[in-house]
């Protein structure tokens, strides 16, 4: 297992939590859902004193519920996320992390860019939600809409 490009660790009534991503957005979603299945990280931290939030929705609002919390923002790693690109069980080509896809109408993260070939046989690219490729992405209320590339 390789170990995910940001990550928070707390300790909780002794426990050791950690939410990881190797996104940016994957992070962010994992603690939105973190946020939502515990109130709170001042919850989380039995601390009486920290603001109450909405849960974070962007990078610098999951910053901000990390320094409310008593801890250094900085443990969000910075490194650049990297272009993965997988093979579905049809052949098709999906490609993760592209810096040109657009962002996803809810929020989730970014669009997957989908090369394949149609079945009529004809080549097609698009901007895909990318829950529905091989990789596992958090699925939204709805599925995205395909953005084509002409």
């Amino acid at each position: 297992m390789t170990e995910s490009n940001y990550s928070f660790t707390t300790k909780i009534n002794g426990d050791l939590f950690t939410v990881r991503g190797n996104t940016i957005d994957e992070f962010v979603n994992h603690l939105v859902d973190a946020h939502a299945a515990h109130g709170a990280v001042r919850s989380l931290q039995g601390m009486q004193t920290a603001p109450v939030i909405n849960a974070p929705t962007t990078h610098e609002e999951a910053a901000y519920v990390i320094a409310a919390a008593g801890m250094n923002p900085q443990v969000i790693q910075t490194s650049t996320p990297s272009i993965e690109v997988l093979q579905d069980k049809y052949g098709n080509e999906w490609t993760y992390g592209h810096p040109d896809a657009p962002d996803l109408p809810d929020g989730r993260g970014k669009y997957a860019k989908k090369k394949g070939i149609s079945k009529a046989g004809k080549s097609y690219t698009g901007w895909f939600d990318p829950s529905k490729g091989p990789k596992p992405f958090r699925p939204g209320a709805s599925e995205a809409e395909t953005i084509w590339v002409k």
